[in-house]
């Protein structure tokens, strides 16, 4: 789960996680990464939903691309806003898919054969359309790649263009709105260098407007579902470069934007310049692993917010 504060407040929930594959209401879900099957009840997953409407916030939800279908995602839409009279207006198709091994580089599970940018924007055509034959109201975004990282300006060896290039050809305007995750760090960025970073959004915006732009998409809004500042994640510089940063993304033009994440869990213990404890974890609250204060602790990051 991801938390969404920009504009309007909003929960990011997937169908389909970062790194697992879920099946609608047929209660099966893969893990690619473990290579297991568990139960899932697609009740208990969309519960959540309650609880983000209950909060005032509007949940967004990812569906099911490295192995779904453009009918699994419409039948989503179904359950969630006919059948349970949820009224998810936000949903996105797949998760970060050009890192899905078409240009060297893979960690996003994709059973296609064409994992090139056009077999993704086709698809994307038929999921718009077969998720708005269910719901016309609903607003539905696809996965670009983010300005001046890779794999932006990566051109596959059978590819007219970029990512983002031979998406938007396709899609254009189609696509209410056109999403970026943004992590403006290396491993090797200092605290300091890291408080520096949020200003750099403008540009960041700007250079993925041209190219909404380039392929007539003016009207497209701009969804960042996924950022985060780097370490120190949970100290007090971190709450400064999250205030910073979303105020920044709100000047620049961006209508939603998502930290990563609500729930992570300790990647280890450190100290940052004045001596206060991060526990590497990339969420707003604690878990409890390790040595991580008590589940539900706020760290710094859900003040700056």
């Amino acid at each position: 789960m991801t938390a969404s504060l920009l504009g309007v407040a909003g929960i990011a929930l997937p169908t389909a996680a970062a790194t697992t594959v879920s099946r609608k209401a047929r209660n099966s879900k893969e893990n690619p990464r473990s290579n297991t099957s568990v139960a899932i009840n697609a009740n208990e997953k969309l519960a959540t939903v309650t609880m983000a409407q209950a909060a005032g916030a509007r949940p967004v939800i990812t569906v099911n691309y490295g192995s779904g279908t453009a009918q699994e995602a419409a039948d989503w839409v179904r359950y969630a806003n006919i059948t349970k009279g949820y009224g998810i207006n936000h949903w996105e198709i797949g998760n970060e898919v050009f890192g899905n091994g078409h240009y060297g580089t893979g960690w996003e599970y994709d059973t296609h054969a064409d994992k090139s940018p056009h077999a993704y924007a086709n698809a994307a055509m038929e999921y718009i359309t077969a998720m708005k034959a269910v719901d016309p109201s609903i607003r539905v975004g696809v996965v670009l790649t983010t300005p001046g990282f890779w794999p932006d300006g990566e051109v596959g060896s059978e590819d007219s263009g970029d990512w983002n290039d031979v998406v938007l050809s396709t899609v254009g305007g189609r696509a209410d709105f056109g999403i970026f995750h943004w992590y403006p760090y290396t491993d090797s960025t200092t605290e300091a260098e890291m408080l520096t970073r949020p200003p750099t959004a403008a540009s960041v915006v700007e250079a993925f407007r041209a190219d909404l732009d380039r392929h007539d998409a003016t009207n497209t809004e701009i969804f960042v579902t996924e950022l985060n500042g780097g370490k120190p994640r949970n100290t007090q510089a971190q709450a400064l470069w999250a205030a910073d940063a979303y105020l920044s993304l709100a000047a620049a033009g961006v209508h939603n934007a998502t930290w990563w994440n609500v729930h992570n869990g300790s990647g280890g213990t450190a100290t940052d310049v004045t001596g206060a404890t991060d526990y590497n974890d990339e969420g707003l609250l604690s878990n409890g692993s390790g040595n991580e204060p008590a589940a539900q602790t706020p760290f710094r990051a859900y003040y700056g917010i």
